[in-house]
């Protein structure tokens, strides 16, 4: 039995904690419109958010990429890549500069992003595997609230010292080099594994082809109603009248932290639970929407989104495992790819659901209602399914 290499762990590990990291600058957004004056709220708010579309660009090219370079390439080149286009905002003001670095920062995260989850569906298996699925989700969240934490206490320095925090990345590309060993394929003979992989046959069956349209499903609900939740939640919370926006914040943080929580005890849930996890995160999801769509207390509202956002990781957990138990190895990086993307278009089609739920009612609890409701709708649906199929 392979002896296990907690030092690896690590490395594989200190990977995602800066896979969130992109919009851990937000809160510089102010002292950027005064910097960048003469373009408008939206092309600002631009370099915020536009990593997303070169993430989900590399995500879907990342199939492709896998079968041409090495995963030790893809990720070595991902980190500094990433590292490099993140601090340059520190050292220069230039608009167009800015939104280049941040396209690149989105390019390098897609390098790292697929392989993260990957690596470890190939390097390890069964109960240790789940766990490491969901350390790593927690390692996500982690990362996005230590960032979070350190910006807050850089601004008063100057907007453009905060992205100084990318710094750590070449912190986690030493712990990756340091660490974690090439796959033994690439260790025999990376010219010979890169050209046998290419020559490959591509094949996907009927059965995975159901599983790569099931996981990109179900990343895209789930990070959808983690959207709504950042998207909502403060503004529901100043509407009722109940609380200030720093209020409404610190439940956000508060639930960020409940999602860090889940992914360390999803292992333990899941080796108890199995097949029944998927339910009860559909379930969790829909009563902590429901009950925030339905209160007005501030402590209640804080518990239910703390509830909601420990299911969302929880559910992501499960994806991620699910798809390292029913993909072949040979098509796991796709299998990942698919839910990557699903968890992509989940965050960046949100404003697009939030404005036909307008269309209905522009109650801010309508959209907690309406996420609510389908929620409870896909636990029947996977209840149902669930009780159907024969345990393996």
């Amino acid at each position: 039995m392979k002896k296990t290499n907690y030092l690896e762990i690590i490395g594989v590990l200190s990977l995602s904690f800066m896979l969130l990291g992109t919009y851990a600058v937000s809160g510089c957004l102010p002292e950027m419109m005064k910097t960048f004056h003469q373009y408008d709220q939206a092309a600002v708010d631009n370099l915020i958010s536009v990593p997303s579309a070169s993430i989900l660009a590399m995500i879907v090219l990342s199939p492709i990429l896998f079968r041409f370079l090495s995963e030790r390439v893809m990720i070595v080149s991902g980190l500094i890549i990433y590292g490099i286009c993140g601090i340059t905002p520190a050292f220069i003001q230039s608009y167009p500069v800015f939104l280049i670095t941040r396209i690149g920062m989105g390019i390098g995260i897609g390098l790292v992003n697929a392989n993260a989850v990957t690596m470890i569906g190939e390097r390890f298996t069964g109960n240790l595997r789940s766990r490491l699925l969901g350390i790593r989700c927690s390692m996500e969240t982690l990362g996005q609230c230590a960032l979070l934490l350190v910006v807050a206490r850089i601004l008063p320095f100057g907007w453009h010292y905060a992205f100084l925090i990318y710094g750590i990345t070449f912190v986690v590309l030493f712990i990756y080099l340091a660490f974690v060993p090439a796959k033994k394929t690439e260790q025999n003979n990376p010219a010979e594994t890169a050209a046998a992989t290419e020559k490959k046959k591509f094949s996907v069956s009927k059965q995975e082809i159901v599983v790569l349209i099931r996981s990109l499903s179900l990343g895209f609900v789930l990070i959808s109603a983690a959207s709504l939740y950042n998207m909502r939640l403060t503004n529901y919370v100043v509407d009722l009248g109940i609380g200030t926006s720093s209020d409404g914040s610190t439940i956000l943080s508060l639930s960020i932290f409940c999602g860090f929580l889940a992914g360390l005890v999803f292992g333990k849930l899941l080796e108890t639970m199995r097949r029944f996890v998927l339910p009860l995160t559909m379930a969790g999801i829909g009563l902590g929407m429901a009950l925030v769509g339905l209160s007005s207390n501030l402590i209640v509202i804080a518990a239910c989104a703390c509830l909601g956002n420990f299911f969302v990781t929880i559910g992501s957990s499960y994806l991620f495992n699910s798809v390292s138990e029913q993909i072949s190895t040979e098509n796991l990086s796709l299998g990942n790819a698919f839910a990557l993307v699903g968890c992509n278009l989940g965050a960046s089609t949100i404003s697009i659901i939030l404005k036909g739920i307008n269309l209905i009612s522009t109650d801010i609890a309508a959209s907690f209602l309406v996420y609510a409701a389908a929620f409870f709708a896909l636990f029947v649906i996977v209840t149902g399914k669930t009780l159907l199929t024969k345990e393996k």
